[in-house]
């Protein structure tokens, strides 16, 4: 059987991206200085107003994670309880995203190494003596995106590799940040 070509989505970027994406940079320019001066544990109630506003005016991604919930859960949960589900999980993408954001600061870093916790750490020490390394694989699950900051300050050599991001004007956002 051939190889299947696995090819980034491409994005045509019209005039309303860059008048969001406008906004974005300007909110990411805002949130990063103000990060230097306010701790991130005051962003929280910020990050849960925008998730719940968020889960309302975004049709399109309510449809598709109440999907993804319906796969998941089929009838084993009510429609109520996938609502709820869905709401609190647009809370927590909010603050995962302002969570990364922060790390930028070194005072919310030292915050959020001490609020992360990990478990099954001897596990690892163990599969590290015997001298071969580890390759762990995780999800896009949580604050997935601080685990480096975490394994560092707790003395393991650790990386990345994640898919870039394809689409150009969010991909520039980011990479100045």
């Amino acid at each position: 059987m051939p190889k299947k070509s696995i090819k980034p989505k491409i994005y045509k970027v019209e005039v309303k991206d860059y008048i969001l994406y406008f906004f974005e940079r300007i909110f990411l320019a805002v949130f990063v200085f103000l990060t230097r001066f306010i701790p991130i544990k005051y962003f929280y109630p910020l990050a849960t107003l925008i998730g719940k506003i968020g889960s309302f005016i975004f049709p399109p991604y309510k449809r598709r994670v109440l999907g993804n919930l319906e796969l998941a859960f089929g009838p084993e949960k009510t429609a109520k309880e996938k609502i709820a589900i869905f709401r609190e999980a647009g809370i927590n993408m909010i603050k995962n995203y302002f969570e990364m954001l922060a790390a930028v600061n070194p005072k919310n870093r030292s915050y959020l190494i001490q609020a992360i916790q990990v478990e099954g750490k001897e596990n690892l020490e163990a599969s590290l003596k015997k001298g071969n390394g580890v390759i762990a694989i995780g999800g896009h699950l949580g604050s997935f995106t601080l685990i480096g900051i975490k394994m560092q300050a707790e003395g393991f050599d650790f990386h990345t590799i994640a898919r870039g991001i394809t689409d150009p004007l969010r991909k520039n956002v980011y990479e100045k940040y």
